[in-house]
């Protein structure tokens, strides 16, 4: 066995970085799901099956609003006497 640093040898160097790449891949895996069940729009189960929900909001009108077209508002404009 080859020594590191202090007395670390490569081998357990090697089993100690795949077990930390390991261990944060499952956490990080449970993370992404405990995330896409908490939320409404299933962004990873989108990317897994390919179909995603999307959450859509909409306003209702105001009642205030008037429209008034533009050949009303051309009828308005008083045309200028050349002088």
């Amino acid at each position: 066995e080859v020594a590191l640093f202090y007395r670390v040898s490569m081998i357990d160097l090697h089993l100690f970085s795949y077990q930390v790449i390991g261990l944060f891949s499952v956490l990080h895996l449970l993370a992404v799901f405990a995330h896409d069940a908490g939320s409404t729009s299933s962004d990873i189960s989108g990317m897994i099956n390919g179909f995603r929900i999307f959450e859509v909001k909409q306003e209702t009108p105001k009642q205030d609003i008037q429209a008034v077209g533009l050949e009303d508002l051309l009828k308005t404009i008083k045309p200028k006497k050349p002088s």
